[in-house]
């Protein structure tokens, strides 16, 4: 995954935010003729919050009809919320964004009948003149109540939806900036793109991909070091890596007492190589295994981003190729890998469809052991992208006997989790509970690994 989505999805869009506020100041004028209606507790809903409501949803209904680039800024706005590059040019989903919008509004209603009641009740006791009263109502909620429930409320979705550990909140806003490049190389898969390696305050690193030709950056991983190329490998920076570690957890805990000491682990795209450090450290008897078709990518995991040769071993190659030519050595035996994680998107931060085709596929399942799971890390939240996952499901259905899908909070990720066996239940509450288990035994301590798997479903 190339480009981190945040939890900002969760709040109005700046677009519906420019819209809102228009038909929000339009609205002041229809607030002004209503003076001589009761004022009512039932009025003011009506007058200040559900009319005001409605005119702010149909402006956003209205804004978002506008293509995203005649709008300044929407287009960064969609890329941050999709984790799609910025030149993509696909719109939000109405429906969903609408439903996003009009979520956050009704969060604010509690308050502004709290606040509308307590002036009203104000305006009873003291005697005051009561000829604007509408108008009083109608400013506290749209200039108090409802910015404070937004801005409450984005408040909470980052303390919910963190990048970084409990011991260090503020961890984003360090490894977010621009940084210091300690690692330049040109990709071996674009002559257009530069891979780099950024220091950031107090041991940040990221791995970026960077277009020499205008500057634009991704960052694809985010690993903190505490030594000399020693990363803290339970610094995990990324939601879907927590997502994909419990579920690794929660599909290995049965393993020691059916498969023996040492699971065996596969990773078909390496990256900064966040997950492979971060289960190779809960999981020291483990093999792993890792394949990057891009050698500079490769350079700077282990140069800079903790990631040991002697620990993890890693292949030079085209994942595709190289599950092709394992699968036909190994035909007729059994599978070698325990657990096997596919992370792999183009350019256009899209999973290439080789790596949800009947005969990928069918290699995956010939790699796995008997009682395996396949997990693959799927992006979805556009309808280019809902339909790439539809036929990834509609693949991994065929070709494995169950399938569970594993949504990830915050991120428009959602992760496969697929076994050829009978015997391996993935239903959530299966594998809440040996997330949990798994992770005590394992020391995990800076993120709750039962939790990420609680809300998978069977497909």
């Amino acid at each position: 995954m190339r480009v981190a989505a945040r939890g900002r999805d969760r709040l109005p869009a700046p677009r519906t935010t420019l819209f809102s506020g228009a038909a929000a100041t339009l609205l002041l004028g229809a607030s002004l003729q209503l003076d001589h209606f009761e004022h009512t507790l039932v009025n003011a809903l009506l007058g200040e919050w559900l009319a005001p409501t409605a005119g702010i949803m149909a402006a956003a209904a209205a804004s978002r009809l506008i293509p995203p680039a005649d709008l300044p800024g929407a287009a960064s706005d969609r890329a941050a919320i999709q984790g799609l590059p910025n030149d993509e040019s696909l719109p939000l989903p109405l429906v969903k964004a609408l439903e996003r919008d009009s979520d956050s509004l009704v969060l604010s209603l509690p308050a502004c009948l709290v606040l509308n009641a307590a002036l009203l009740s104000v305006l009873q006791l003291s005697g005051l003149a009561r000829d604007h009263a509408h108008v009083l109502c109608w400013a506290g909620d749209w200039a108090a109540a409802v910015p404070a429930v937004l801005l409450l409320r984005n408040q909470a979705t980052t303390d919910e939806y963190r990048y970084d550990d409990p011991a260090d909140r503020r961890a984003a806003t360090k490894w977010s900036t621009s940084g210091e490049p300690i690692f330049r190389r040109p990709s071996e898969m674009s002559a257009s793109t530069e891979v780099q390696v950024r220091e950031h305050r107090d041991g940040w690193r990221t791995l970026r991909f960077v277009e020499t030709s205008n500057g634009a950056a991704n960052i694809q991983s985010v690993a903190r070091l505490v030594g000399p190329n020693t990363v803290d490998p339970q610094a995990v920076a990324n939601e879907y890596l927590k997502v994909m570690a419990a579920a690794a957890l929660a599909c290995v805990a049965p393993l020691p007492s059916a498969e023996g000491p040492s699971p065996r682990l596969l990773f078909l795209g390496l990256g900064g190589g966040t997950l492979p450090v971060l289960l190779s450290d809960l999981l020291p008897s483990a093999e792993v295994s890792a394949v990057e078709l891009d050698g500079a990518v490769v350079d700077a995991a282990t140069s800079c981003l903790g990631v040991r040769l002697d620990r993890i071993e890693v292949v030079t190659a085209d994942a595709l190729q190289w599950a092709r030519q394992q699968a036909a050595a190994a035909e007729g035996e059994a599978g070698r890998f325990d657990l096997i994680f596919v992370d792999i998107f183009d350019s256009d931060n899209v999973t290439p469809a080789p790596f949800y085709s009947a005969a990928f596929l069918a290699d995956v399942r010939t790699l796995l052991s008997p009682r395996g799971v396949a997990l693959t890390n799927l992006h979805t939240g556009s309808p280019r992208l809902d339909d790439a996952f539809s036929a990834a499901t509609a693949e991994y259905r065929r070709a494995f006997k169950r399938v569970s899908a594993v949504p990830v909070n915050g991120q428009g990720n959602t992760i496969l989790a697929a076994t050829p066996s009978d015997a391996v239940s993935l239903d959530p509450a299966s594998l809440a509970e040996a997330a949990r288990r798994s992770a005590r035994e394992a020391s995990l301590v800076t993120f709750d690994a039962a939790r990420r798997v609680a809300g998978a479903r069977a497909l």
